[in-house]
């Protein structure tokens, strides 16, 4: 039984590392994905303005 606890433990920490991962590239890919949106959003709010006028 000896040798399968180093082995759980690898296990939960490639888990973890990987959820980890996954949540850091999903927030990166958000942030880069946000800027572009609220430029245009931005864009879009300053167009309309100026034809309501």
């Amino acid at each position: 039984m000896t040798s399968l606890r180093p082995w759980k433990s690898l296990k939960r920490k490639a888990f973890f590392d990987g959820v980890w991962t996954i949540v850091f590239f999903t927030s990166q890919q958000l942030w880069y994905f946000n800027q572009p949106t609220r430029w245009s959003i931005y864009k879009t709010s300053m167009l309309y303005d100026s034809t309501n006028t």
